[in-house]
């Protein structure tokens, strides 16, 4: 995100054919001790329509793996980050989808904790 707030992934117009992803996005993590990172949705994994109760799911990737977004995903790193940080990409798959036109977002929550 830059610091500036929230980062934003748009997603443009999804399609009813075939899967749309994400471009690539990450984030960079400090940490001087082993950490964890964990994930929660607002919306356990799907997208809100911005004016009613639709809803579209997706999937999260987080350094390859697929985060569980409506249980718990953790993941450990056992050593330190470098000064530079650990670069971890993250992407976003939605599957085709026919919806009602509009907007829609979920907020994603990223937190990492020293262990």
């Amino acid at each position: 995100g830059g610091g500036g707030g929230p980062a934003r992934v748009d997603l443009g117009v999804l399609s009813s054919s075939r899967e749309t992803r994400s471009e690539r996005f990450g984030a960079r993590i400090f940490s001087t001790a082993p950490y964890v990172v964990t994930f929660n949705s607002i919306n356990q994994g799907n997208l809100r329509h911005e004016q009613g109760d639709a809803q579209i799911p997706y999937r999260l990737f987080f350094d390859g793996a697929l985060v569980d977004l409506v249980g718990a995903s953790e993941f450990p790193y056992l050593d330190r980050t470098p000064r530079s940080g650990d670069n971890r990409p993250m992407s976003i798959v939605v599957p085709p989808v026919v919806a009602l036109a509009g907007r829609y977002s979920d907020r994603i929550t990223v937190t990492v904790t020293a262990m």
